[in-house]
């Protein structure tokens, strides 16, 4: 997690181009990969030599800007993790980086675990973002502070074995970040 994504078959991506028009394309194939080719229905081009931005998990806010998703939801096959690729190759090649960080968390113990909470005491963890020159994303100073990943009906934590939960959060030098671990009974 955090330095690629494995491409599923739903999966799409947002590119940029130089006039700053968003064209959504969809994995054409490569699913279970992390080498995916994609396709759009619009017709446009990147071979230009015009600079353009790609965005993964950054979907768009309908405003000209995207969403850092603070409320996500525990999938075991992957971590949200927004990712953006700048610059693009006359042959169209992509390379996704992680547009902010990763928290690693492991637990074990006894119970249902609900879900988990983050909560900055400085930074926004999610709202609005702008992607800038150069691919990186400035979140907008109204976001909220505090990060949600459910776990849906419930996740069984085992005393003899850790869970692993994968946390991205937008770029930043945090003062202060505290964690709620929540069981389905609140």
């Amino acid at each position: 997690y955090g330095v690629s994504v494995v491409w599923s078959e739903k999966d799409s991506i947002t590119v940029v181009d130089a006039d700053g028009i968003a064209h959504v394309c969809h994995l054409k194939s490569g699913a279970g990969t992390s080498q995916g080719v994609f396709e759009s229905k619009d017709c446009f081009s990147t071979d230009n030599g015009q600079a353009c931005y790609g965005l993964f998990d950054l979907p768009s806010d309908g405003k000209g800007g995207y969403t850092w998703k603070n409320e996500n939801e525990y999938r075991e096959d992957r971590a949200y993790n927004p990712m953006v690729a700048t610059g693009i190759s006359y042959s169209n090649e992509m390379v996704f980086n992680p547009a902010g960080g990763i928290i690693k968390l492991s637990l074990k113990g006894v119970g249902i675990l609900g879900k988990i909470e983050v909560t900055s005491s400085d930074m926004r963890l999610g709202g609005s973002v702008k992607v800038g020159e150069g691919g990186n994303v400035i979140v907008d100073a109204s976001g909220p502070k505090t990060m949600t990943l459910d776990c849906g009906k419930g996740l069984e934590l085992n005393e003899n074995s850790q869970e692993t939960f994968y946390l991205a959060l937008p770029e930043g030098d945090y003062a202060g970040l505290s964690f709620s671990f929540i069981g389905t009974n609140g």
